[in-house]
């Protein structure tokens, strides 16, 4: 009974990418079947939704040389997200590209490893500007202003700063110089957050207890009759789906969260 289970789920797995695939191409067709409304959280969520299904899978932009990255084949939780804005907002495979890239790089210039945005903090911040999205300034109990130093202080866990000192310089001083705007992150500590304080489509960032990082997670905001649910590139389930629990159940479970920040 073990042996036919499996091979029924291989089956389901390989008939998904036959019938659906994974160029930029098959989302883009499979987007023209979404209804969409005046309303971008709403598409942005629809679009999503595309993703379900998708492995987790961690490390899928280290490639080098460092070029712009297209993996449908598997997503972390910020690669899901991006690829989830950039797809909503393309027409063609082009503008998909183009958008990507401006949301992944300064500038949305690619210039070796230290040009692309790894710390989440400062991705958001960029989605701000850009106007997709603004920091939701009035929510949260707490406020914290990122101290960046992770990448630096373990150079040990990145191949690409390991490997060129030069890098690892560069790296270091894209964390002082964000360091030194003192951007202030609103946040709700685990016990004064409520679903209630969610809408539809929002960006939650989960905020980390480890010294010298900012967030580590984050995902969409989906509203399912009375209850504020999650999808996200899941590390549990090694996929994209949408959670079962709501989003203040899945903040109390994770226990590296130190709370959570909610991007309208």
């Amino acid at each position: 009974m073990g042996n036919r289970v499996f091979l029924v789920l291989i089956f389901l797995m390989v008939f998904r990418l036959w019938t659906f695939g994974q160029a930029v191409s098959d989302f883009l067709k499979a987007k023209e079947q979404i209804t969409y409304n005046e309303d971008f959280k709403y598409n942005l969520v629809e679009t999503a939704k595309l993703f379900i299904g998708t492995p987790y899978v961690a490390g899928t932009l280290e490639k080098t040389p460092e070029h712009l990255v297209i993996d449908f084949t598997g997503l972390d939780c910020i690669t899901f997200v991006e690829n989830a804005i950039a797809l909503t907002l393309a027409k063609d495979e082009g503008a998909f590209r183009s958008v990507l890239q401006s949301l992944r790089y300064r500038r949305g210039i690619i210039n070796g490893y230290p040009s692309r945005i790894h710390y989440l903090s400062e991705w958001l911040v960029r989605i701000g500007r850009q106007g997709m999205f603004t920091q939701l300034n009035n929510g949260g109990d707490l406020c914290f202003e990122p101290n960046l130093h992770f990448m630096s202080s373990n150079p040990q866990y990145y191949t690409a700063l390991k490997q060129d000192s030069i890098a690892a310089k560069a790296i270091k001083q894209h964390e002082l110089t964000f360091n030194e705007m003192k951007i202030g992150f609103p946040y709700y500590s685990k016990n004064a957050f409520e679903d209630r304080f969610l809408k539809h489509g929002d960006i939650v960032a989960f905020k980390s207890k480890k010294a010298g990082l900012d967030f580590d997670h984050l995902g969409l905001v989906v509203v399912e009759g009375n209850k504020k649910l999650l999808i996200h590139a899941s590390l549990d389930y090694k996929k994209v789906l949408i959670t079962k629990e709501t989003v203040k159940d899945y903040l109390m479970r994770i226990k590296k969260f130190d709370g959570i920040s909610i991007i309208r």
